[in-house]
């Protein structure tokens, strides 16, 4: 299910809807904040459109889904038109970072390059599928690439020169390098 997050000015996707749950508009989310509970701060949250709903945590419920109703969502239908959709909050809500600390949503765009230097492509989205994150990255050519993003293979994020350099696990690209060099050589036939 996680996408990349669609980004607003000023605001930080906090959560994504994933569906309704009952008769009377109450909605399943999955949380993006590093507890289910953190997303329990917020009273009010932005949807896609820009407009500010009231989030009331119902319940926290097994594998990190939370369980809430949005402001004025009554029925099943109007929750079930909601899914997919991610819920802000202005930044300036969430708490403080310390040093060592970035927001997953500052990393969107940025180039992911390799020790090399060498450009692998642009972060489109951060994934946690219970292993620990992922980063999904967009080459220049051909299918996205997902790389582990944690320990060795983060090596150091660089904000100010706007990359991200990663060292993948030996062998984890061979299979990407072939795709993006049989998609040099076909536009060469072309």
């Amino acid at each position: 299910m996680p996408q990349a997050r669609p980004q607003q000015k000023g605001r930080i996707s906090v959560a994504a809807i994933t569906g309704s749950h009952g008769v009377r508009g109450n909605v399943k989310i999955k949380p993006f904040t590093e507890t289910p509970e953190s997303l329990g701060r917020f009273d009010k949250v932005y949807l896609e459109d820009g407009q500010q709903v009231a989030l009331k945590i119902l319940s926290f419920g097994s594998k990190g889904v939370v369980l809430a109703r949005l402001g004025k969502v009554e029925s099943r239908d109007a929750s079930d038109a909601l899914r997919g959709q991610h819920l802000y909050v202005d930044r300036a809500a969430l708490p403080d970072l310390a040093d060592d600390e970035i927001y997953h949503a500052d990393l969107l765009g940025l180039d992911a390059v390799l020790e090399d230097d060498s450009l692998l492509g642009r972060i489109d989205a951060i994934h946690d599928f219970g292993a620990g994150n992922v980063v999904e990255i967009i080459p220049p050519q051909g299918s996205s690439i997902m790389l582990p993003f944690s320990g060795s293979a983060l090596v150091r994020v660089e904000l100010d020169k706007r990359r991200v350099i990663l060292a993948p696990p030996d062998g984890l690209l061979d299979g990407a390098e072939d795709e993006a060099e049989d998609g040099e050589a076909e536009k060469e036939n072309n």
